[in-house]
């Protein structure tokens, strides 16, 4: 994967980057035992698709945004695998409960990382169709891709102070 990097549009999105990046690396290293490895970062387009399986998470506070982990299929079912055991071939409701648990440590360790103030949302799990993330008005949505050796997936994240 090429690594194309775009300067981040806002402070905000500055001081989110590394911390939300760090806790995407330790939660992979240390839950799935895999490593995941960064790519691109970019402005999230308007029309910009998600993968099939996406888990988002609202943030709040002084501080408000979204972060959307967005899986194919097989880094889906890989994860369900590795964390329920087994071998997975349909995106069962656990399945599809073990991704949402990726996506509520990534955010809980990012958000603890972010000294911001946070409140954390629940996960929501949402399949690709009829599905639009809705950032916070203001904000600058960004697109972090990654690889990993269970597979391609990516984080949409956008954020904005709150008043601002």
């Amino acid at each position: 994967m090429s690594a194309t990097f775009v300067q981040p549009t806002s402070d905000v999105m500055v001081a989110v980057i590394n911390p939300l990046l760090g806790s995407v690396v330790e939660t992979f290293n240390t839950m799935l035992g895999s490593k995941a490895r960064r790519g691109a970062l970019e402005l999230r387009g308007i029309d910009a698709e998600p993968y099939e399986i996406s888990a988002l998470i609202a943030l709040s506070g002084g501080t408000k945004g979204v972060i959307c982990l967005s899986f194919d299929r097989l880094t889906a079912l890989e994860i369900g695998a590795r964390l329920l055991g087994g071998s997975n071939w349909k995106l069962t409701p656990a399945v599809l409960d073990a991704v949402g648990e990726i996506a509520n440590v990534v955010a809980g360790s990012a958000k603890s990382k972010l000294e911001m103030g946070l409140n954390m949302g629940l996960p929501a799990i949402v399949r690709r169709e009829n599905f639009c993330i809705r950032f916070p008005s203001g904000s600058d949505p960004m697109r972090l891709h990654f690889d990993s050796d269970i597979g391609p997936f990516f984080v949409d994240f956008g954020f904005v102070v709150s008043g601002l």
